[in-house]
């Protein structure tokens, strides 16, 4: 088993590491340096490996403190607050039971879900199906044990247990999942059945687990499950049925039948596409529900090129794409009219409002960003278009891409104007309300709603077309993609914190935008040949 452990661990790391020299060479300046004969260089894999097993282990760690606090501490804390330690241990052991004993254990199988190191161990380097079953379920269970067992001991202690009770609950979670194990090998084994493959059992099973672990904590029933779980005579029936399973798993022999039972490795890819389909729910569109109209090929006669090829786009998509928008626009207009019906009953009031609302003028920054539609737009445009017209040489070329660009982000930006416009006159119309004073003060307000939806327009599209993050499996490949939002959502959201004058803020983010949409047209014409393609 260890043996087989070692091997596995050597293919995953040498996949990770292949991984991350990928992306490496595609950074500006590094990317430059590293040749593709590093591939080859074991060196310097062993030397990257070293800091992937750290990173590995430390994520470990952070993973389950995580989940412990934010599944449940954050509870307790909020909810429990004035109540004694021994009523917040009870609660926490009862979470805990709920969450990693009943789901962690039973809505999932190690050995029977689907993985492409499956796949390579099992299918491509022929290793025996059986060893790498074993080692896989106590490579992971074991794992989880070292990376839980000092959250629980911290946890337990800080809530009023002791140290022993948080090895007996990190020990009692491993009996768990090897049983849990054990029960999805039986069900195939008796029924021909992958039960963790059962989406809708699993959505079902997770959902109602979920309402047994909150709904009673929610309305501070307190089940004193401690008293019963850590049970000298309870812990040894779970220590027993644990063994029982881990004996069951050591003598299973459907190991091959199960990887390969209903086209687990045969049909991997297609079962992962299926998963990543779900991503793109929200921008499908079915065929059937076209009105004449928009499959009327003489209705932009007048156009040609590409300014035909994305005006049918948007005319047979405008439900996808309008829908959040009108959605955008109803609940503007409803705080529209709740704020004209307050300015009318309560000026006093209103004026205090917008005298909030100018000193976190920079906020408006993050506003703008949950109200702009970019980012599902070019998943549609994606999902609904460039993934078959990537394929094709000529759809790469530098101006058709400048030209497409060019014409979305027109259009991209007219969809998020018209929020902005509602947005922008609504406030304009219930600051003269106000008063005159108030409406000078909040001009630079409004001028900058406009600008900002202009902003997050290219932004959106401008990432699109230089790290384009989709695959033709519907993943998300561009780790850069992923970065880069999570800082822009960041940085749209610590602006909530800048206290600064409206009319520098202004011009500091129109000067921001201008030079963006120049360097946003000059980097898609100058990169997105290279970029912009299918992966």
């Amino acid at each position: 088993m260890i043996e087989t452990l070692k091997n596995i661990y050597k293919i995953n790391m040498s996949n990770r590491i292949n991984f991350l020299i990928y992306y490496f060479k595609y950074i500006p300046l590094i990317g430059r340096l590293l040749k593709d004969t590093v591939y080859k260089e074991l060196k310097i894999k062993k030397i990257i490996s070293i800091f992937v097993l750290i990173s590995k282990g430390v994520n470990g760690f952070i993973e389950s403190i995580v989940y412990v606090v934010i599944a449940i501490g954050l509870p307790i804390f909020f909810l429990y607050k004035d109540y004694s330690r021994e009523n917040k241990y009870s609660v926490f052991v009862y979470l805990l039971f709920v969450l990693s004993f009943m789901i962690g254990a039973f809505a999932i199988s190690k050995v029977l879900d689907s993985s492409k190191e499956k796949f390579i161990c099992v299918k491509l380097m022929k290793m025996r199906a059986k060893d790498y079953g074993i080692s896989i379920v106590f490579g992971a269970n074991i794992w989880g044990f070292i990376c839980l067992l000092p959250t629980l001991i911290i946890a337990s202690k800080v809530l009023g247990g002791t140290i022993f009770q948080g090895i007996a609950l990190a020990f009692l979670i491993t009996m768990f999942r090897f049983i849990g194990e054990a029960f999805h090998l039986f069900v195939f084994e008796k029924k021909n059945i992958i039960l963790c493959k059962k989406y809708i059992f699993v959505i079902i099973y997770c959902v109602l687990m979920l309402s047994v672990a909150y709904v009673p904590v929610v309305f501070h029933v307190i089940l004193p499950i401690d008293k019963y779980l850590l049970n000298p005579v309870v812990m040894l029936i779970i220590l027993i049925s644990g063994i029982a399973s881990i004996s069951y798993i050591l003598n299973y022999k459907l190991y091959y039948k199960a990887f390969n039972s209903a086209n687990r490795l045969t049909e991997l890819f297609v079962d992962e596409y299926k998963l990543n389909e779900i991503k793109f729910e929200d921008v499908k569109i079915d065929e059937k529900e076209f009105e004449k109209s928009e499959l009327n090929s003489k209705l932009f006669n007048n156009k040609e090129g590409y300014e035909y090829l994305n005006a049918i786009f948007f005319k047979r998509h405008k439900k996808l794409l309008y829908k959040p928008m009108f959605i955008e626009l109803i609940i503007i207009v409803i705080l529209f009219a709740i704020s004209f019906i307050a300015q009318i009953i309560v000026p006093s009031f209103m004026h205090k409002f917008f005298e909030g609302i100018y000193n976190i003028f920079p906020g408006l920054v993050f506003i703008m960003y949950m109200l702009s539609n970019s980012k599902r737009i070019t998943k549609a445009m994606f999902y609904n278009c460039d993934i078959s017209l990537l394929r094709y040489g000529f759809y790469r070329d530098k101006r058709v891409i400048l030209q497409n660009f060019k014409i979305r982000l027109f259009k991209v930006a007219f969809i998020n104007l018209i929020p902005a416009l509602v947005l922008s006159t609504s406030l304009t119309i219930l600051v003269i309300m106000s008063g005159a004073e108030t409406f000078i003060r909040m001009i630079p307000m409004v001028f900058m709603i406009l600008i900002l939806s202009l902003f997050f327009s290219v932004h959106d599209l401008f990432l699109y077309y230089i790290l384009q993050p989709y695959t033709t499996e519907l993943k998300m490949k561009s780790p850069y993609f992923s970065i880069i939002n999570g800082v822009t959502y960041w940085g749209c959201y610590l602006c909530l914190k800048i206290k600064t004058p409206p009319t520098y803020f202004v011009w500091m983010v129109l000067a921001i935008t201008i030079a963006y949409i120049i360097i946003a047209l000059y980097s898609v014409y100058r990169f997105s040949p290279k970029t912009f393609k299918v992966k």
